[in-house]
């Protein structure tokens, strides 16, 4: 197999744990500024893959969704004019609940994207004031329910454990809300503290209040447990997903099939990581 990933560096606002290469400074010239340099990555790597078929796309970030929709549309076309894919390969967007509306639904899935990864991290409201995320649990619900309503069929959502304050009842009313609703896919993350964030900045002055140890493991197997007997299987370390809906992109990078990332941020990895082919580090897969 081999992947096609995109970063997408702009958000509304900066999570607190977030070390990222993002930006919150964004305007419509900006956009399209960063657009043509994308492109031009693009055509930089268009002759090596010219006969190449991929078999997955993913747009992370960043936050791609917070794109305008003329944005958007000019993102996916490029990705049309310099890349060919296969024609079941399958196609992610990240989406930050609150940022779709009916156009830009309308415009992911004229480009054909039919996996959505949604960033809701809990469904706790003072968890998610604490973090600096620029949605609250209604906006994750209205997301869902709008993608839902306009065919989106493989849904995952991204959940954080080992939040500050976060306990036991929390982590498993946030999954219980998600399989109630019955999302097909379900990513976990460990909170990682990075020193240059501000929850680097606040460990370092011992006023986070993380979970000790002994609670960190407890939650991590209550999820893996709580999930897996709610028909999700567990593959990968942190990925959990129903019948037929397993992440192919996500399998790409375990398995060491190559990909190609491109924008701030990405990196790529194909020739088997010899003096042929490219690797250079940063956060693949976002939060």
């Amino acid at each position: 197999m081999t992947g096609l990933y995109l970063h997408i560096p702009f958000c509304t606002k900066k999570c607190h744990y977030c070390n990222f290469v993002i930006t919150t400074s964004r305007s419509e010239d900006k956009e399209m500024q960063f657009l043509s340099c994308l492109e031009k990555e693009m055509i930089h790597h268009a002759d090596r893959f010219r006969n190449v078929l991929f078999d997955t796309l993913y747009l992370g970030g960043g936050t791609p969704s917070s794109l305008s929709e003329e944005a958007l549309q000019k993102l996916l076309s490029l990705v049309g004019i310099h890349f060919k894919f296969k024609e079941d390969a399958e196609r992610t967007c990240e989406i930050n609940p609150g940022d779709l509306d009916e156009k830009k639904i309308r415009v992911l899935k004229e480009f054909g994207i039919r996996r959505i990864s949604l960033g809701a991290q809990t469904f706790n409201d003072e968890t998610l004031k604490r973090l600096n995320r620029a949605h609250g649990a209604e906006d994750t619900l209205r997301s869902y329910d709008l993608l839902r309503k306009s065919g989106f069929q493989n849904i995952n959502m991204d959940f954080i454990l080992s939040l500050p304050g976060e306990t036991l009842e929390d982590v498993r009313h946030s999954l219980e809300k998600a399989v109630k609703l019955g999302v097909d896919h379900v990513s976990l993350y460990e909170l990682t503290i990075e020193e240059h964030t501000v929850f680097g900045d606040q460990h370092r002055k011992g006023k986070l209040g993380l979970p000790d140890e002994d609670t960190q493991m407890k939650l991590l197997l209550f999820a893996r447990d709580f999930l897996k007997q709610n028909n999700f299987e567990h593959y990968e370390l942190l990925n959990y997903a129903k019948a037929g809906c397993r992440s192919r992109h996500n399998l790409l990078y375990w398995a060491n099939e190559d990909y190609l990332g491109l924008g701030p941020g990405a990196f790529s990895y194909f020739d088997g990581g010899d003096s042929g082919g490219q690797r250079a580090g940063t956060n693949i897969l976002r939060r």
